[in-house]
């Protein structure tokens, strides 16, 4: 549960951020966020963005 809080604070202090900016942030593999994000969508706490920018970056807001 340590990794869910660390990612929604991420995204509470600076607004929609990718799975690799949040990763970098806070010093863990993308695979934990990547893991994070798709419990905590899955709660209805997040959600994934459409990037113009390409398909694979989806920021999380």
């Amino acid at each position: 549960m340590t990794g869910y809080v660390g990612a929604l604070n991420q995204i509470a202090l600076n607004g929609p951020m990718t799975v690799a900016e949040i990763a970098a942030s806070l010093r863990v593999t993308h695979v934990s966020v990547s893991q994070a994000r798709y419990s905590l969508e899955a709660a209805g706490l997040v959600h994934s963005l459409n990037d113009e920018e390409g398909a694979r970056r989806r920021p999380i807001t």
